[in-house]
This record gives structure tokens, sequence and C-alpha cells, in this order.
């Protein structure tokens, strides 16, 4: 949540609502009950000062925001979104500048820890962009339920062993209970590659914050918190497209998995290649446009099948495209 001035006013005023209600509770048996004076003064001056901390302790999160952001964004880190990021390059100015201060937010208060790798800054970032992406457009969301972000250098499997080849290993999880509850685990190479082409209905970090997304209703259960109204026609859209046969559907295969996964997947689809998502699956973009609260289609416009590549891994135009339609580069994704 970025600190604008009504959500400092109203951060100010709970906080100091409870710490008075709090206050009112410890003293008020203390000045009846109390019989020596200077027993009555001192628990009113502990009544006072636990209620002091309650304040600052309900208003330490807004205040240290209000803190961060007074820093200007680095010009390095914006060029990093501005370079990698398709969502990004879409913003208006005004739009770019809430996206830095919500990654600003996010990685202050969001440790993002190597395992057995090292990580630069583009790597920070994109994690970042990852998170605030889904939830651009939604100010109140607070990814509460997230304490750490793991970063392996390749795939792994469920008790996170590393693979550096195993095809069927996870790029990505997200903890719900026991030892990894609170933690989400991202592949390093996984999450560069989901960067690296847009329109390719495929980012991990989209897909992992997605269900982060889906558990904010409590559980992670393919239902996103929509309005009531909405959550019917989502479960039946869900299941019909569920029963279809996967080679009949071009939603990615790993959607068919189960409700949760295909919420993630669908999500991926819908900020990769909402173009194709709108016009294949209206009714299912309508609902996610809904969830989102964006216009992924009329945001991207033009840049759906815009491809964001590096020196390392370039493409010549008489190579195959990257994106897998079997066309050269330069007939496909090129033009």
């Amino acid at each position: 949540m970025i600190p604008t001035k009504q959500r400092i006013a109203s951060n100010l005023k709970y906080a100091a609502v409870v710490a008075g209600l709090l206050a009112v509770i410890c003293i008020t048996p203390t000045l009846i009950f109390a019989e020596s004076p200077i027993t009555r003064w001192v628990l009113v001056g502990v009544g006072l000062l636990v209620s002091w901390w309650v304040y600052s302790f309900g208003t330490r999160t807004m205040r240290q925001r209000v803190k961060l952001l007074s820093e200007p964004f680095p010009p390095k880190w914006r060029a990093i979104f501005q370079q990698r990021v398709a969502f990004f390059g879409c913003l208006s100015d005004e739009e770019k500048d809430r996206f830095c201060q919500m990654a600003q937010i996010f990685l202050a208060e969001k440790p993002i820890t190597p395992i057995k790798c090292e990580i630069d800054q583009t790597v920070r970032l994109l994690v970042a962009a990852s998170a605030v992406i889904p939830v651009f457009s939604l100010p109140n969301f607070e990814y509460d339920m997230l304490g750490e972000v793991l970063i392996y250098p390749y795939s792994f499997d469920a008790t996170v062993q590393l693979d550096p080849s195993g095809p069927l290993m996870a790029s990505g999880m997200v903890g719900t209970q026991g030892t990894f509850g609170g933690l989400m685990v991202l592949s390093k190479r996984d999450l560069l590659r989901g960067f690296e082409i847009h329109g390719d209905k495929h980012n991990v970090g989209i897909h992992e914050f997605a269900h982060l997304f889906d558990k904010a209703d409590g559980s992670v259960d393919g239902i996103p918190p929509l309005p009531p109204e909405c959550i019917g026609p989502w479960q039946e859209i869900m299941q019909k497209e569920l029963e279809r046969c996967v080679d009949d559907s071009d939603i990615p295969e790993y959607g068919f998995t189960n409700e949760q996964e295909f919420f993630a997947v669908v999500s991926e689809y819908f900020f990769e290649a909402p173009k194709k998502l709108a016009d294949k699956h209206p009714e299912l973009y309508k609902l996610l446009e809904r969830t989102f609260a964006q216009d992924t289609r009329k945001r991207f416009g033009g840049l759906v099948k815009r491809i964001i590549r590096f020196a390392k891994r370039d493409t010549g135009r008489n190579s195959p495209c990257p994106c897998g339609s079997g066309k050269k580069y330069k007939k496909c994704c090129l033009e």
C-alpha cells in the first residue's frame, strides 16, 4: 500500500482509536480499585506507555514507508524495468512512478535470499515486478502471507532439491504450511526467462504471485477474491475448461492440473497474451479483468507480440522464432 495522504490519515486515526480504547480499558479499573495514590499513578503511567506502544506499532509500517519513499527511486533500477519488463513499458509516466513505489516497498519489506547461487539487482527487481504486476490496480492489497522469497539457481523438486536439467521439475513454489509456510521459491533461470519473451503465456514470477493473490481469501483454491456475484460464473467457466481435452485448448497444459494451477496459468496468459485470451476466451478474460481490475488487452495494445531479448540470447532474423510458432523470427515476432 502506497502511503497517500488519505491512507496516512486513516492509519493514524485507526491507531489512535485503538490506543485510546486500550488506555481507557487499562486505566479505568486502576482509578476505581487502586487504593494507594502512588500505585494509582504508577499503573496509569504503565497504561499510557502500553497505549503509546500500541499506537507506535500500529503506525510503524506507514511511517517506514513514508520515509522510504522520500528517497528517489534509483534511475538504474528504473532503466532495468524499462528494458526488461514489458508491462512497465506500457505505463504512463505517472503509472511508472507508482509501479516503482510499489516495487520499492516490496524490496524493502520482503527479503529475497539466494540459495546456492548469486543474484544481482536485476533478479531482485524482476521478483518485485512479478509481485507488483498482478496487484498494480489494487492499491490496498498486501502480501501479508509472504515472509521471504528464496532464489534457487534452476529447477527443483517438491522437496526443493536442485536439478539443473529435469524438465519435470518445478520452477516456482509457494509454501502454504509447514516448513515452507510463508516462503516462495523461484528458479533464477526461469524467472529471467519469463521476462525475456513477452507474449508466450509464460511467466513463473507472475504465476507464483497469482497463487498468493488466490490465497488472499484464506485458501489457495483456484477461486480468486471476486465479488460474490462473480464466483458462480468463475467456477462454471473453470470447470468447463478443465473438462475439455488438453489438446483442444490453447491454455497451457499445466493449467489442467487442478483448480489452483488453472487460475495461476490463466493469470500468466492474461498478462502475457491478453489479446489472444480475449479473442479465444472472452468470458474468462472479462472475469480476470474484474479480478485484477486491469484491461491488459487495452494496456498492451500493439505490444502483445513484442519480444524482449538480450545480447546473451540473441536471435537471428532467419532463426526459428522463440515463441514456438515454427516460423522464422523475421516473419513472426520481429514484425
